[in-house]
């Protein structure tokens, strides 16, 4: 730039132009360069990407020949049995289960405790001030005791029991 008007001062117009020239060759070629660097910079990056994509494909390549592998050793009809023989054993075991329950319950099931327990359930009723003809419809004693299948006055009696200890 300082030639270019250096040369137009001195009144050199040929040197003046070619020094013109010059410049917008050089402004051309800054401009394509930053172009070609961008655009190798891009080409950069897709390399890059190209060659994840390729490692990616060749592990899953690998996987699925292993699982191929395994797959191919694996003997369904064996497992398909060993499912149904821990369902069988399994069902074997519940059912030894509820009966050891209910052994355990029979034995340790103390005489009268049903007697006991609704009577309990009575007093608590009565003492909290509840309604106890729900209770007694659900024992099949109507609360006038006609159709008592418990008369009411044995219920009344279990009752002081269980308040007098």
């Amino acid at each position: 730039m300082r030639d270019l008007k250096r040369c137009g001062t001195e009144s050199n117009v040929e040197a003046a132009r070619a020094k013109a020239r010059e410049l917008i060759r050089l402004r051309a070629h800054r401009s394509r360069l930053v172009t070609l660097k961008s655009n190798m910079t891009g080409l950069a990056q897709r390399l890059g990407e190209l060659h994840s994509t390729a490692r990616t494909t060749e592990t899953l390549a690998k996987t699925t020949r292993m699982l191929k592998s395994l797959n191919g050793r694996l003997d369904t009809q064996g497992v398909t049995q060993l499912l149904a023989q821990f369902q069988h054993n399994s069902d074997l075991m519940s059912n030894r289960q509820e009966m050891i329950d209910d052994t355990l319950e029979s034995a340790f099931e103390v005489e009268g405790e049903a007697a006991a327990t609704e009577d309990a359930m009575l007093a608590v009723f009565q003492e909290a001030g509840m309604d106890t003809s729900l209770f007694l419809k659900g024992l099949g004693v109507s609360s006038a005791g006609k159709d008592a299948a418990v008369p009411e006055a044995d219920l009344q009696s279990r009752l002081q029991r269980l308040r007098s200890p």
